[in-house]
């Protein structure tokens, strides 16, 4: 017969499945996304976020920051900003929902020039220029899960690279980010 086993030949051995990776299944998808309209001003922020679990209380996550906005305070062309940039975060579960976090956040985006005018005691913009803001934040929140795999976040970070009157796309070194992550 043909399909008989020949005495000394290996017996073919069944095909294992390949291991799956769990990269993905320790991975998260989440960032911050925000809107406001007004009279007179609107602000779009698209900032997604992806969260590798590298240990049970450890998450390491980079992503993207994109913010545009429009003021009608100034005159054109000084009434619309592009902010964009990179973020590269820490955040180390302590016991519970708790958690502290480390953040890396460079952004670039557009400074207004001008000055004073002695009349009115307004800022004046003449110009503006590109710049590079390297920010650090320090801080904490809460994580509290939803499901097997989302999350609901509330964070108060601090950044300690801001100085008063220095250069820097905050107007106050404290930040307070509430979202979700999936």
């Amino acid at each position: 017969m043909i399909n008989e086993h020949i005495k000394g030949t290996p017996k073919p051995q069944p095909r294992t499945p390949a291991k799956k990776s769990d990269f993905w299944s320790r991975t998260r998808f989440g960032g911050n996304f925000g809107a406001g309209f007004s009279n007179g001003f609107s602000y779009v922020n698209v900032s997604p976020r992806l969260y590798y679990l590298a240990t049970e209380k450890l998450w390491l996550g980079t992503g993207v920051t994109f913010i545009w906005s429009k003021d009608n305070y100034y005159a054109p062309p000084f009434n619309e900003q592009f902010v964009y940039g990179l973020n590269f975060s820490a955040q180390y579960m302590l016991f519970g929902p708790l958690f502290v976090q480390a953040e890396y956040e460079p952004l670039s985006f557009e400074k207004y020039t001008g000055g004073i005018d002695p009349i009115s005691q307004r800022f004046i913009v003449t110009g503006e220029e590109r710049a590079w803001v390297h920010s650090v934040f320090l801080g904490g929140g809460i994580s509290q899960p939803i499901g097997n795999r989302g999350a609901f976040f509330a964070s108060v970070l601090y950044n300690v690279t801001w100085r008063s009157g220095a250069e820097s796309y905050y107007g106050s070194p404290w930040v307070f980010r509430i979202g979700f992550g999936i």
